[in-house]
């Protein structure tokens, strides 16, 4: 299928998203008139770091607020996670090939919005990954080429099917072995229903970081931005290589240096292009995606990572509201213009050997 068409389809879906999945280094400058309320706790496989402010009168209802929403990520958690046996998609994926497994609203939402990144990228990001990130992670070393390949023909998110009947939702996994893992959506979903929740719930400023998934909710206070700090990738955690400023909007990253393990000298990260099974050759160190849904800029970080730089610009200027940095293996920091001419980033690089540019 030409590229025009999959560049379409996946602009069509982002607008119908309100679009207007890796670790970044998140710095709120100090809050001058109000009181702060935080909460941090592991889920999701990654640790999760809740902010919220408000009067110092308001302290309590805010911490009963985070508090809830700390249980709302490990129910979310309890859903989708593919290490734990007792997890709804587990046996969701222990039942592919047999008779379909009736699911909460909320995975079925979460697996209607994966599937419909997948037909929008015509698979680029494929939620039935599953069978391959599964052999990567637990084979300890390169897999195989007939491994690979026994592991990439049970992906075809084509082949899930959701229902429903006076009973709920059911969701079938059409092939023995097949399974879904939804880790490059999880933790942009729960953000978004954080998101909802504090609407809900009166909060007015707040930051949420799910593992580097990043939130910055509310107006900004005083004078003072939300200043979020794009990772370095040759650099310990923590040490950013540029900084955004943002407010109302979702920053995901989507890098090769945050798991990985090297082999021969050679790096295989966790980002798997699954035309081929293996890492993404892409030519990319990260991708981080701006814009309004933090679902929508998880799978989008991980689908332009794969597509590499030049045709993720072109994916870009067809989808308002949605800006992007790429940092490319030649060290070479990309922005796309618009978030450039709103100052949305500060080109002053903190490693002289990266080079900015804004793009074409």
């Amino acid at each position: 299928m030409k590229n025009g068409r999959f560049f379409f389809r996946l602009a069509t879906v982002l607008a119908a998203g309100a679009c207007i999945g890796t670790l970044l280094f998140f710095v709120v400058a100090r809050q001058r008139t109000s009181h702060s309320v935080e909460r941090q706790s592991f889920a999701m496989g990654t640790v999760i770091t809740l902010k919220a402010w408000g009067s110092p009168s308001d302290a309590a209802r805010l911490a009963r607020v985070l508090d809830e929403a700390v249980a709302q990520v490990a129910s979310l958690d309890a859903l989708m996670s593919t290490t734990r046996d007792d997890s709804q998609i587990s046996r969701l994926n222990r039942s592919s090939g047999r008779t379909p497994l009736y699911v909460s609203p909320v995975l079925a939402d979460a697996i209607q919005k994966a599937l419909s990144w997948a037909r929008a990228s015509e698979g680029t990001f494929d939620p039935t990954i599953y069978p391959l990130s599964y052999l990567w992670k637990s084979a300890g070393k390169i897999p195989s080429n007939e491994e690979i390949a026994d592991a990439r023909s049970l992906v075809n998110y084509r082949h899930v099917q959701v229902s429903s009947d006076d009973q709920g939702i059911r969701v079938a996994l059409a092939d023995k072995g097949m399974g879904l893992d939804l880790g490059g959506i999880a933790k942009g979903y729960a953000t978004d229903l954080l998101v909802d929740f504090f609407k809900q719930n009166g909060v007015r400023s707040a930051q949420i970081d799910l593992g580097g998934n990043i939130f910055a909710y509310g107006p900004r206070t005083g004078h003072d931005a939300w200043l979020i700090g794009i990772q370095h990738p040759e650099k310990p955690r923590g040490q950013p290589l540029a900084r955004l400023r943002v407010e109302g909007k979702a920053v995901v990253t989507s890098g090769s240096y945050e798991r990985f393990f090297e082999q021969d000298g050679e790096k295989y990260h966790h980002i798997l292009d699954v035309k081929t099974g293996r890492p993404a050759r892409s030519g990319l160190e990260s991708v981080t995606v701006i814009c309004a849904s933090a679902t929508d800029a998880d799978a989008l970080s991980t689908t332009l990572f794969v597509l590499g730089l030049e045709k993720s610009l072109q994916v870009i200027q067809k989808i308002p509201g949605v800006e992007a940095v790429f940092v490319t293996t030649d060290r070479r920091v990309v922005a796309t213009p618009l978030l450039v001419k709103k100052k949305g980033i500060d080109p002053a690089l903190a490693d002289v050997r990266y080079r900015f540019e804004v793009a074409p």
